[in-house]
């Protein structure tokens, strides 16, 4: 079930359906900026529920040797089953037929509509990617900042050494400007070469580091502290959109969230150094590794976009109706990991 790291994204599917309003939505969530869905890999899976094994420390199975006409040792593994549940997203778009039919309106109103909606979209969906609770965010997956908390631990049979400070100490690191030295920035990718090495990919092959604005520009700065600017590397997708990487991993600022404040980082600067919610001036970046053995996307079916016409009941309004039944699949504990306490101002 589990999606391959190069399997088909939310974007792939729009590009390739033959529906227009299918394509108008999901292309048109390309001039909105990069978001998770660039880079979550999604599989079509007929249901609302997927379940699966994950191998825990100690569950793999012992490799056994044999002398010259001697047996095979018979061995197994005890995996742990899961299981992970779609969420739907849904939404309903109404507009007078005099209005769609009017000929001197320079946008079309149902055009006009898509915009918001997808810019909120692809905000939310990045945000609850991150931050979605089970407590707070009942009609959501749970996010991986939740993952990789406490009570998440538990529940994902995530390692607790998957989520820790950046400077040895618990102290925080100074990654502001008036402090940053080439030694401070060098611990920052000392620290950022650990993480992927417990996701278990050193050289940052599937991996991608989501980090919001403020950290971004940081990291590109520590960069040119540390190695001369040599560290990041940069290419252009088909949409010529810059996609920055370190080593093979793609470093991703994630938007804004839909409220579209000052403060309204999806990651926020204003962590304390525990990483906690608070007013201090701390972050964190998030590490996930993608693939059909790690972390990947699941939908029940492509994004569904409907145009139902004029309402039968009431004949005065055209119907466009979106839905999309979708989840998350973590497959390996050690699939996602999360440095905080990085002071940014």
């Amino acid at each position: 079930m589990a999606a391959d790291a190069n399997a088909l994204t939310l974007y792939d599917y729009g590009a390739m359906s033959n529906d227009p309003l299918v394509k108008k939505i999901t292309m048109g969530l390309y001039d909105q900026g990069v978001s998770v869905l660039d880079v979550l890999p999604i599989a079509n899976t007929k249901s609302l529920k997927a379940n699966g094994v994950r191998f825990l420390a100690g569950s793999l199975p012992t490799v056994g040797v044999r002398k010259l006409n001697g047996e095979p040792t018979v061995v197994r593994s005890v995996p742990k089953r899961f299981e992970e549940q779609a969420y739907i997203v849904s939404n309903q778009f109404q507009i007078d037929r005099f209005l769609d039919m009017e000929q001197n309106a320079i946008q079309d109103p149902i055009d006009v509509q898509f915009m918001a909606w997808q810019k909120s979209f692809i905000r939310t969906f990045s945000d609850k990617f991150i931050n979605a609770t089970p407590g707070a965010d009942d009609d959501w997956f749970a996010g991986i900042r939740y993952r990789l908390g406490s009570i998440g631990q538990t529940e994902y049979d995530v390692p607790s050494e998957m989520s820790y400070v950046a400077k040895t100490g618990g102290s925080g690191l100074d990654f502001t400007l008036a402090s940053m030295t080439s030694a401070i920035a060098e611990e920052f990718f000392e620290g950022l070469d650990k993480a992927l090495d417990l996701v278990g990919s050193p050289e940052g092959n599937g991996i991608v580091i989501f980090v919001n604005d403020t950290l971004f520009r940081r990291i590109s700065t520590a960069a040119k502290r540390a190695g001369g600017g040599s560290l990041l590397d940069q290419t252009k997708d088909n949409f010529d959109r810059v996609i920055t990487t370190y080593r093979n991993a793609r470093l991703l600022q994630l938007p804004r969230k839909s409220g579209d404040g000052p403060n309204d980082k999806i990651i926020a600067d204003t962590e304390t150094v525990a990483g906690a919610d608070g007013s201090s001036d701390y972050s964190s970046l998030y590490v996930c590794k993608f693939g059909a053995d790690s972390f990947t996307g699941w939908q029940f079916e492509p994004l569904a976009v409907k145009d139902l016409g004029i309402d039968p009941t009431v004949g005065t309004r055209r119907n466009v109706v979106v839905d999309w039944a979708t989840g998350l699949f973590q497959a390996n504990p050690r699939s996602v990991a999360r440095i905080f306490g990085i002071k940014v101002k």
